[in-house]
């Protein structure tokens, strides 16, 4: 986890392709990674952070999957060592590879579940975890979209909305993913704290908690019990979730209102442009693809009335704003609060642009896009 967040922190724009051979090159030695650590046993720790079990990884089916991961992973390192165009083209071939590696983590919860003769549906981790990769990958593609400028103005509504799918079903994941990795640690921490009082009982010491004893735990003890805080990864999350959300809502008021640039197009239609955007999606089984029927009623059920679908979009990038005064304090990394401050400052423009609009009564010459300030999400104004 942490490779993975050093290696997104380089800024690949600028080293040469020299340099990110040489990064390339080291990140697999010998069945070491860095030269360091054993593939291997950095997968297992990899899957116990991200919430599954070992109940799983030491199962005979689990140990082949670990096996058939060391490839796939690899390969996601890797891929953070490209520039953003072969990044790009890259996920489009390891998507369906991680299709059915989804396939092969279900076969390793069922194998479990009938081991310990549980339901079915009662140990879905590994799955979880597969699922939650693609999700990323998914997620990636789109994004560096933004980043490469692929998309028209015209399909700000439609790809913001396919992306809003993605980052909701991501947030999901990853919360239960973290709750269930809590919930494990939890129960180690009672069953450790029991045995020890159960020792100093037998030495004849006072237990903790009992007659006399005005707490039950510790400080330090209560707090590693206590619900467990937001990960950095859900609140940016959160955040890409509520700023999607409001420039897929302000992109169909613009167009409810006759303000987006619209193309003419003479040998395609928008359904077919939606379809190839979104193409390297069709043949996963998991998530579904989403239709452009789907869209279609999606963005026609935000109401008929564009200022009620800019006030809803306004109530976005409001949450957006303040979630970040939230969530900056609590970030470690320098660039993630550069990101948050950036998405802010954004927010802010497009809260203003739109009461710029209300004011001069939903009329406007023209509607500009501008992903200058921050890489995913766009200053959209209006020239009223």
């Amino acid at each position: 986890t942490e490779l993975t967040r050093a290696l997104g922190e380089m800024p690949f724009e600028a080293p040469s392709v020299i340099h990110r051979s040489v990064i390339a090159m080291n990140l697999y030695v010998d069945d070491l990674v860095l030269a360091k650590l054993p593939f291997t046993q950095a997968l297992i720790q990899l899957l116990d952070e991200d919430g599954v079990p070992q109940v799983a990884t030491t199962s005979e089916y689990g140990i082949a999957l670990l096996q058939r991961l060391a490839k796939p992973v690899y390969d996601l390192l890797r891929l953070l060592t490209l520039n953003k165009n072969r990044q790009r083209q890259r996920i489009d071939d390891l998507l369906p590879e991680w299709d059915t590696i989804q396939q092969e983590a279900q076969l390793v919860d069922q194998n479990v579940c009938e081991t310990a003769g549980l339901a079915l549906d009662a140990f879905q981790y590994c799955s979880r975890w597969s699922f939650a990769q693609m999700l990323r990958l998914m997620q990636e593609h789109v994004s560096l979209g933004f980043e490469l400028q692929l998309y028209h103005q015209d399909e700000l509504d439609a790809v913001y909305w396919y992306w809003n799918y993605l980052v909701s079903a991501r947030l999901h994941v990853v919360s239960l993913q973290l709750d269930h990795r809590a919930q494990l640690e939890k129960e180690k921490l009672v069953v450790a704290l029991e045995q020890e009082r159960e020792k100093d009982k037998r030495r004849g010491g006072k237990k903790k908690g009992g007659k006399g004893s005005k707490k039950k735990y510790s400080a330090a003890e209560e707090a590693a019990l206590a619900p467990r805080q937001k990960s950095e990864e859900e609140m940016l999350l959160i955040l890409q979730r509520l700023a999607s959300r409001g420039v897929f809502q302000y992109a169909v008021a613009l167009r409810k209102l006759g303000l987006l640039e619209e193309p003419t197009l003479e040998f395609t239609t928008r359904e077919a442009r939606f379809n190839h955007r979104f193409s390297s999606f069709r043949g996963i089984v998991q998530p579904s693809f989403l239709e452009f029927s789907s869209f279609l009623r999606s963005s026609s059920s935000e109401t008929d009335q564009a200022p009620a679908v800019l006030e809803a979009a306004e109530a976005c990038f409001r949450q957006t704003k303040d979630m970040v005064d939230v969530f900056l304090p609590l970030l470690g990394s320098e660039r993630e609060r550069a990101e948050l401050t950036s998405l802010k400052k954004v927010s802010v423009f497009n809260i203003v642009s739109i009461a710029r609009l209300k004011r001069a009564g939903y009329k406007a010459q023209s509607t500009s896009v501008d992903f200058s300030d921050h890489k995913h999400t766009p200053k959209v104004s209006t020239a009223v």
